[in-house]
């Protein structure tokens, strides 16, 4: 041990390690710094088509808007029919038991008119409801229509029945043949303390596909 802090004092006594530290820390900044690299080039054509996943308004839905008719949903889609604006009508609760429900079966349809499966996931992202309007509203995606969506196994549901702050899964994960449809399915009512006309739920959807 003694021998070894001898030489590591001629050492530090001498030019070379007074020299020493600075070169390792030179080599040091010099190993961070340093790169080498080759640079690929590529040109890219972008061309504009229709998406093969479309938003289609279902079977269920007015043709006009809905007003003060009750129940009914209107959905209308834009001409690249990637965009859905849902608004419906629901009744208001009822002291009856069970309690009555309006179901719209066949709101909006999501169809693949490519020749490729596609995945999909629904998320309700947001929904706020105004004082008294819960309630409750169930959306389901279904791979199949069906008039009992919450027992069917074909579909997938989220219920609300309070706001929703974040997004939340519907259904997630959903194979869509190419040629094959999915549907959005709405089922709820009106709290008792909603007011005709004035209490509102508004509620985001996400539609992803990959």
């Amino acid at each position: 041990m003694s021998t070894m802090k001898n030489g590591l004092k001629s050492l530090y006594g001498s030019k070379l390690g007074k020299i020493l530290p600075v070169l390792v820390i030179a080599g040091l900044v010099a190993s961070a710094s340093a790169s080498v690299f080759v640079n690929y080039y590529a040109s890219g054509t972008a061309t504009a088509q229709n998406n093969n996943v479309s938003l289609i308004a279902g079977t269920d839905a007015s043709s006009t808007s809905c007003g003060t008719t009750t129940p009914c949903v209107n959905v209308a889609i834009p001409a690249q029919k990637d965009y859905a604006a849902i608004t419906l009508n629901l009744g208001i609760e009822s002291s009856q038991t069970p309690q009555p429900e309006t179901y719209f079966t066949n709101v909006t349809v999501i169809h693949n008119s490519g020749t490729t499966t596609r995945t999909v996931n629904v998320n309700v992202t947001s929904a706020t409801g105004t004082t008294g309007f819960f309630g409750s509203l169930s959306v389901y995606y279904c791979s199949v229509q069906s008039n009992a969506p919450g027992s069917s196994s074909n579909c997938h549901g989220l219920t609300m029945t309070s706001n929703v702050a974040s997004s939340t899964s519907v259904a997630s994960a959903q194979t869509l043949a190419a040629g094959g449809n999915g549907y959005i399915e709405l089922v709820g009512f009106a709290g008792s303390g909603a007011t005709a006309g004035t209490s509102t739920l508004n509620f985001d959807l996400q539609f992803q596909w990959a």
